[in-house]
């Protein structure tokens, strides 16, 4: 049995889903307040599962420590989950850890440990101004690690 090499379609070529008028029609649907108004109750609604769902990766994660592999995989699930959980500092501390993990020439223990320990504190009690600056300063640590000497 042979299979047909894939064929990549430039994405300017690729036939249309929709034609101009049915698109904008979709587009005013989609942008109606009725629509927006009750995505939002969506969204709150999901958040405390969500949270529930993300709390239950923060535990995991405090448990995989020495283990990279597993916190980064925890890391981007929380990553991904965070701001719609309302944790919005969380996920920043997040993505630099998966930043880090992602670029240098490999990870520093010492600085996926503070990682792990800013990630635990900011999902377990989300800290109000003082979270922006652990993050921001996370994320310079990473940025000169990643420069190297």
């Amino acid at each position: 049995m042979s299979a047909d090499p894939p064929e990549f379609i430039d994405p300017d070529n690729y036939p249309q889903m929709l034609d101009v008028v049915e698109g904008t029609r979709m587009l005013k649907a989609l942008r109606a307040p009725a629509v927006l108004a009750r995505a939002g109750e969506a969204m709150r609604a999901a958040a405390l599962p969500i949270r529930a769902a993300m709390q239950s990766y923060v535990e995991a994660l405090a448990e995989a420590r020495g283990d990279i592999a597993r916190v980064t995989a925890l890391a981007r699930e929380i990553s991904g989950l965070a701001d719609i959980a309302g944790l919005p500092v969380t996920g920043r501390i997040c993505e630099s850890l998966c930043r880090h993990m992602d670029e240098a020439r490999g990870a520093d223990p010492a600085i996926v440990a503070l990682h792990v320990d800013a990630i635990l504190c900011a999902a377990r009690e989300e800290p109000q101004g003082a979270g922006e600056e652990v993050a921001g300063r996370l994320a310079a640590l990473v940025a000169i690690h990643r420069a190297g000497p």
